[in-house]
């Protein structure tokens, strides 16, 4: 029997948490174990949550490691538990029936496939895409998101591969996991899964969109929810200087860099200029790549 890991990873906001554990227990098939595992929620609904669900597995970390470090905790203990297949998931997703069976049996059927993404539609408008994945452009010098905003019946209606997959939900397989390891810690938020897609292909491993697997998802909700939504953009900011060290080069960061003042310039976003600046500069000062 197929031994498979779904892990829900979660931060504040108990009635998402409980809406995509709620979509998880009405799917009948596959047979999956769910991991809830909590970044250090400070609004008691960790708490609430084991009440309500008491026979489910539960993984309280005692800080907020991000989103690669919480992902990690839940994927090592997964791997622990011999899982052949693993579902990482955002709390803010909701998953529809057969999702996971149709996840799992395509990374079954297929050789060197290392993740699948599913159709990830807008929860709030089922017609729009929330983002497929991406791939790179040469100018500006990024990754350039695939999907996003989109209506699903004009274009991505058939599977895909892909450069870049969004880690809001998708399986990942053993064989994958065995061969690059975990995620980099090195990115609290952002950017994480772009250099997890770039090890994957770099050890042969194909990642496919899958559009028969559906899920919903409402897009950003810790960040919109935060009060402090300022401190996003400096995670952002440190992580972008992270990837474009291991992956890229100074010169296309810094083409970044000034592209992306002068795209919020235009758009009047100053507000988020500057802690973008300030997360440039911390992680350059620190020199956190190793």
């Amino acid at each position: 029997m197929i031994n498979i890991f779904i892990i829900v990873l979660t931060w504040n906001n108990y009635s998402d948490t409980k809406e995509c554990i709620e979509s998880l227990i009405r799917v009948k098939q596959p047979k999956f174990s769910i991991l809830v595992v909590d970044n250090a929620s400070t609004d008691n609904s960790l708490k609430k949550l084991q009440a309500d669900y008491p026979d489910l597995l539960f993984l309280e970390l005692t800080e907020n490691v991000g989103i690669s470090g919480g992902y990690n905790a839940g994927i090592e203990y997964a791997v622990g538990e011999n899982a052949d297949y693993i579902v990482v998931t955002n709390n803010d997703i909701v998953f529809l029936e057969g999702t996971i069976d149709k996840l799992t049996k395509f990374a079954l059927s297929n050789k060197n496939v290392g993740i699948v993404v599913p159709r990830t539609l807008n929860y709030h408008n089922h017609e729009y895409l929330a983002g497929v994945g991406g791939k790179w452009r040469n100018f500006p010098p990024s990754v350039k998101m695939l999907g996003w905003n989109v209506t699903y019946k004009k274009q991505f209606n058939k599977t895909k591969k892909l450069e870049y997959a969004i880690s809001s939900c998708y399986l990942i397989t053993k064989e994958l996991i065995h061969a690059i390891g975990y995620y980099d810690i090195g990115y609290f938020f952002y950017n994480d899964d772009w250099d997890y897609s770039i090890r994957a292909r770099k050890a042969g491993f194909k990642i496919f969109y899958y559009p028969d697997a559906v899920v919903y998802h409402k897009v950003s909700i810790s960040t919109q929810k935060s009060k402090q939504k300022e401190i996003w953009w400096q995670y952002f900011g440190m992580s972008t200087v992270r990837f474009y060290k291991k992956h890229r080069n100074q010169f296309e960061l810094n083409v970044y860099i000034i592209w992306f003042i002068i795209r919020e310039l235009i758009k009047l976003n100053i507000n988020r200029i500057i802690p973008f600046l300030k997360g440039v500069r911390c992680a350059q000062k620190k020199n956190q790549i190793h």
